[in-house]
């Protein structure tokens, strides 16, 4: 006859860390506040229209088509991202919640150095590069979120790398 030594089963060890990881979803929430997931989203949307922006620049890259613009600005109490190409215009508002948003075109590597204030306007060619990069830099909370657009026209979470 089998003696069973002490200690626990593979099963209820995976029931453990089960039980222990739906606790650690469900909480998660409690830590985070508002604030940060407000900055978080409004980096995410500036990310997704900065890509919008660089798309339309590729799609529509004939010799004559003129160069892409994408402008951030403040009206109220909300930002706005517009992108314009010949008669292509599309706006979209994005609501601030408490953030500040600065920007550099010089090559930095910090939001620190990140001075600039809105409006911003970057200007992609047929190619859907820019002159330089430029590092945008939402803040709020006490916490910055950075985004950085290449030379390539390629935007991204995070501060310019040389």
């Amino acid at each position: 006859m089998n003696q069973r030594d002490g200690g626990f089963t593979l099963i209820e060890l995976i029931m453990v860390m089960v039980v222990l990881s739906v606790l650690a979803v469900s909480t998660i929430g409690l830590f985070a506040g508002q604030g940060e997931f407000a900055g978080r989203l409004q980096r995410d949307q500036l990310l997704a229209h900065l890509r919008l922006a660089q798309q339309v620049a590729l799609a529509r890259h004939d010799v004559s088509a003129p160069a892409t613009t994408w402008t951030l600005s403040r009206s109220g109490g909300t930002l706005q991202a517009q992108i314009v190409q010949g008669a292509y215009n599309t706006v979209r508002s994005l609501e601030e919640a408490g953030t500040t948003v600065t920007w550099s075109s010089a090559t930095t590597t910090s939001c620190g150095a990140a001075t600039g204030t809105l409006p911003l306007t970057l200007t992609f060619d047929q190619l859907g590069d820019l002159a330089s990069e430029t590092l945008i830099c939402v803040s709020g909370n006490g916490q910055t979120w950075p985004v950085c657009v290449s030379a390539a026209g390629y935007a991204y979470a995070g501060v310019c790398t040389p």
